[in-house]
């Protein structure tokens, strides 16, 4: 609650006052006048890896925790000087997942005919979630056609929970979905192929909050995503 508090201040500090700054924001490059006020469209995909704030979570049982993640945003900048320009954006990212299977085979505990010999016993569990942000947008043309890019702001989060106790044969098992707010932010460094055109890496991070399948309460996983994206100005 704290980091969105301070998200959504941060960003209505910074919307209030675009519009004032933007009706004055030029860029002067070989003697011609440009305006690099406008739309943008990115796409992104990257290797997401996720954590858990709870300790039991973190560690139990070396799960995999990385997946693929990809997405994408629409927004707008206003110039605010020759190198720097600010803005709102808005989009949605798949996550991935994070899993776990620790259900062994082990020898039935009744060695009769018509009984098997061997059952599971253990527990396996599955944590997918995505995102629909609203946030603000930075972008810094650093040298040239280098460009450094900042973004932060709310997540409305969807998380699904799949869990299952193997016990030979008693078995249970419960599916949760989880739609909360939550924050998003990151960073990101690129390449101007064109006026129009840039080519990224970047690295970041969402906070996603999801219901323990058989433990009343809710956990915290934080998703970081890196990879590459691709932008369209317009």
């Amino acid at each position: 609650m704290k980091r969105l508090t301070l998200s959504i201040v941060a960003a209505a500090a910074l919307f209030s006052s675009l519009a004032a700054l933007a009706d004055s924001a030029s860029v002067t490059q070989t003697g011609q006048t440009t305006t690099p006020d406008g739309w943008f469209i990115q796409v992104k995909a990257g290797a997401s890896n996720s954590s858990y704030d709870e300790g039991h979570l973190e560690g139990r049982h070396h799960p995999d925790r990385s997946d693929f993640a990809k997405g994408g945003l629409i927004g707008y900048r206003w110039a605010i000087t020759d190198t720097y320009s600010l803005g709102i954006e808005g989009g949605y990212t798949r996550l991935g997942q994070s899993q776990s299977n620790n259900i062994q085979s082990v020898p039935f505990p009744i060695s009769l005919p018509g009984f098997p010999a061997t059952c599971g016993v253990g527990d396996s569990w599955r944590v997918s979630s995505r995102a629909a942000v609203l946030g603000a947008a930075m972008k810094w043309n650093v040298s040239g056609p280098w460009t450094f890019t900042a973004h932060a702001g709310a997540a409305h989060t969807h998380a699904t929970h799949d869990e299952r106790d193997d016990l030979c044969v008693l078995t249970r098992s419960r599916h949760t979905k989880t739609t909360s707010n939550g924050e998003y932010a990151g960073l990101g460094f690129g390449y101007d192929l064109t006026p129009s055109i840039t080519l990224a890496l970047n690295a970041d991070m969402y906070w996603v909050r999801f219901e323990d399948g058989f433990v009343s309460g809710f956990h915290t996983t934080r998703v970081r995503v890196l990879g590459a994206s691709a932008e369209y100005r317009f």
